[in-house]
């Protein structure tokens, strides 16, 4: 584990970071009022990856999704997703990044068996298309640190458990950019080691950086 990420709650309309009481989590359910930057009729946070094949621009839901929201918001605001790679792409299925630089080294190392992240996946929003989720390891439903996938196609037995009695979480949405994803999705690929649908040409998210 490289740090611990700790616990988070929403000041003047910006996440920041605290190790304080599982509590303040709460904090980020706040009124939106007159904070129209964040929130568009609920407590929204817009991303925007910029990557050597164009831009997406993600929309977050905090107040669905607060922990994930406020995990994902803490690595872009520290860095952790520039030089990374979309390192697994499936046509019609999803494109998975956040985890790989393009030599392949893992960015980001946890142990599965200790909790990382609360897995958030009822929380109301549903694998449509171009929605974004945390990727997990498999019989560990809390182990989420920092890849992501965008669906593409409405994956909806996602939305369901899992065989480790829990599904994949949510927290966001795609704005603009599907046709950057969906040309992803449909580069050649190959497989480096252990990993499978690798693209070929390398697809790099330069910077991430939350939009003001």
């Amino acid at each position: 584990l490289n740090h611990k990420l700790g616990n988070y709650f929403m000041k003047d309309g910006i996440i920041i970071r605290t190790m304080l009481n599982n509590r303040l989590i709460n904090k980020l359910r706040y009124s939106c009022k007159g904070r129209r930057r964040y929130c568009q009729g609920n407590q929204q946070v817009h991303v925007k990856l910029e990557t050597t094949k164009g831009d997406l621009h993600l929309k977050l839901f905090a107040d669905q999704a607060p922990e994930t929201v406020a995990n994902f918001v803490s690595h872009v605001r520290a860095g952790t997703y520039n030089n990374t790679i979309f390192h697994k792409v499936i046509p019609k299925f999803m494109i998975q990044g956040g985890g790989y630089n393009k030599q392949m080294n893992q960015i980001y190392i946890a142990d599965p068996k200790k909790k990382s992240l609360n897995n958030e996946w009822k929380n109301g929003l549903k694998h449509h298309y171009g929605s974004v989720a945390m990727a997990r390891v498999g019989g560990y439903p809390h182990s989420a640190t920092t890849q992501f996938f965008i669906n593409l196609s409405n994956n909806m037995f996602l939305n369901n458990a899992q065989p480790d009695d829990a599904g994949f979480a949510v927290f966001g949405e795609v704005v603009e950019g599907m046709d950057l994803v969906e040309s992803i999705s449909k580069m050649d690929t190959v497989s480096v080691e252990e990993h499978t649908e690798v693209p070929k040409e390398p697809v790099i998210i330069e910077n991430a950086r939350v939009v003001e």
